[in-house]
């Protein structure tokens, strides 16, 4: 797992090409004009998730994990609290579903504040909780860069 700001964006191309052309997508698009939901960039390999949605109650988020894509996951507007653990202090709670690339944990993580115009990067051994609340709900727009394993 990695938390930074995207303004430091360079350091992280050399992870590979595939996390070069996602920070680059990230530092030139026109974020907020980017439709809602799935964005193509290179087919399955990398593509770009368009969130608009209010943050929830902390008891209202789940553990996850991927297995086939890293997240790169993007605050353009808002606030939210992202939950982070190592996959091996977790306990699966929904065995993982190959066609949602998505399993489910239960457990207890860190949590980490991300401000508009910082990213965090989760990997396959990192299992997260996004969309967290901050405080109260409120609007989060973000940007989830799926980059393929």
């Amino acid at each position: 797992m990695i938390i930074d700001q995207l303004s430091h964006a360079d350091f992280y191309q050399s992870l590979g090409s595939r996390f070069a052309r996602a920070m680059d997508y990230l530092r030139t698009e026109d974020l907020s004009k980017l439709p809602d939901g799935r964005n193509e960039i290179d087919g399955d390999r990398l593509f770009a998730m368009v969130v608009d949605e209010p943050t929830r109650p902390l008891d209202q988020c789940l553990w996850e994990a991927h297995r086939e894509y890293h997240d790169v996951q993007y605050v353009v507007e808002g606030v939210e609290q992202m939950g982070y653990a190592h996959i091996g202090q977790m306990n699966v709670s929904v065995p993982y579903d190959p066609a949602k690339d998505a399993e489910f944990f239960e457990g207890a993580g860190s949590m980490l504040t991300v401000p508009a115009g910082s990213f965090v990067i989760f990997t396959p051994q990192d299992v997260h909780k996004p969309s967290v609340a901050v405080g109260r709900p409120a609007s989060v727009r973000k940007i989830v860069m799926k980059l393929a394993v």
